[in-house]
């Protein structure tokens, strides 16, 4: 028998990215991985927020940067502080919910991790795409932990 830990029994950070559609959706989300019993302060959420004018209608929640597309130059850069500071971090895995914006996705790629996750995903660049039917935060992130468990 093999000791080695499953990929997610190894993962103690993680950033997850999805793309905002509600306040209520992001707390389903935060709850979402509380109860996966990951730690709600070493993981961050990414909410990619489709016009830059609306984060400005955005509560600030704990553990939740907003980015929009709109932030990022010409030349690939981003220019929001808050998403800059987040994506230096290091992460033990990345979890992309979604289809996400290509240059979004190019920023995202540049952050230092060591697994990327992406559940219905079209990003390129995914270690493992996991496929669901499956629309609820709860359901989706435990889709992900039960496929990770299975995985040494």
């Amino acid at each position: 028998m093999s000791n080695s830990q499953s990929v997610w029994k190894s993962t103690r950070n993680m950033l997850l990215v999805v793309n905002f559609t509600s306040e209520e959706e992001l707390r389903q989300f935060r709850e979402a991985l509380k109860a996966l019993g990951l730690n709600i302060h070493v993981c961050q959420i990414l909410a990619v927020v489709p016009l830059k004018k609306e984060m400005v209608l955005l509560r600030e929640v704990t553990s939740v940067v907003y980015c929009s597309v709109q932030e990022i130059n010409l030349f690939g850069k981003l220019k929001n502080q808050n998403a800059t500071k987040l994506l230096a971090d290091h992460f033990d895995m990345i979890t992309i919910v979604g289809d996400l914006n290509k240059k979004i996705a190019k920023v995202v790629n540049r952050v230092s991790h060591n697994i990327v996750v992406g559940v219905n995903s079209n990003v390129d660049y995914l270690t493992i795409n996991l496929t669901t039917k499956s629309t609820s935060p709860e359901q989706i992130l435990n889709f992900v932990k039960q496929t990770l468990e299975k995985i040494n």
